[in-house]
């Protein structure tokens, strides 16, 4: 089945925002999420939301990133790209704003560099070989006094084909506010190249801005993330299904960095 994808951020040639619909006019369709819109805002000043943050560019654009650690920042490889001019951001003009909340936030840094996924090559093609590379983690210029949230210890297994999952990001048509899908799944698994690169399709609702934001498990009473939200695919037929990386494809570069 032919497959094409679709960038899910802003990326310095930000889509014009979609309008929330209002009673006095009809929804319009919007990528990434289905016809009865499950996102509900939630509290950027309570744990886990106030570690969930927007990743700010100088050069316009935001996506969206989750602390893993007090300096230590997880998102998509995607979003440190200029898609326009053709180069990777550079560190001191990407901000990190934790628990952003229409001009509030709890915490703020600066990015002093960038570990990218080896191997993977900013491009808007189909190739979903390559979205399955598409992470990176950005180390802050400071330690920010905020609870990180704690990483899953292996991947989600997958019953039955299925995982209950939660994506919250600033999406693009409430950029200024974090919205989250808490009812949803992840309910498929794809290996569209090396054997151990695998690629999750899920249907939680996020569009445009949310790319990075961390896909999240809870179990036992414990929220763990277990993959990053990073594109939009439509299939030939024309079907919608967001994409995530899953923690196996950067678990090593978690390892190796100081927690």
């Amino acid at each position: 089945m032919a497959q094409q994808a679709k960038e899910t951020p802003d990326n310095g040639s930000a889509p014009t925002p979609i309008p929330a619909p209002t009673q006095a006019a009809p929804s319009l369709h919007k990528m990434g999420v289905s016809a009865e819109d499950r996102r509900k805002r939630v509290d950027s000043g309570q744990w886990p939301w106030s570690s969930l943050g927007r990743i700010n560019r100088v050069i316009g654009g935001h996506c969206t990133g989750a602390l893993i650690a007090p300096d230590w920042v997880l998102t998509a490889a995607h979003c440190l790209y200029n898609f326009n001019d053709r180069r990777w951001a550079i560190p001191s003009d990407v901000h990190f704003v934790a628990g952003y909340d229409r001009g509030k936030f709890a915490g703020h840094g600066i990015a002093k560099r960038f570990v990218l996924s080896p191997g993977f090559i900013p491009r808007t093609n189909g190739d979903l070989s390559n979205i399955t590379r598409d992470w990176a983690l950005i180390e802050l210029d400071r330690r920010l006094d905020l609870k990180p949230i704690p990483i899953a210890v292996q991947d989600l297994a997958l019953g039955n084909g299925r995982a209950h999952v939660a994506v919250a990001g600033y999406s693009a048509d409430f950029r200024e506010v974090l919205t989250a899908d808490q009812d949803c799944d992840v309910i498929a698994q794809l290996t569209p190249g090396p054997a151990d690169a695998k690629l999750w399709l899920h249907d939680c609702d996020e569009t445009f801005g949310a790319s990075g934001a961390p896909l999240l498990h809870v179990t036992g009473g414990r929220m763990e993330i277990v993959g990053i939200q990073n594109a939009i695919i439509t299939t030939r037929e024309g079907r919608e299904f967001s994409t995530a990386v899953p923690l196996s494809a950067f678990h090593t570069a978690l390892s190796q960095i100081s927690r």
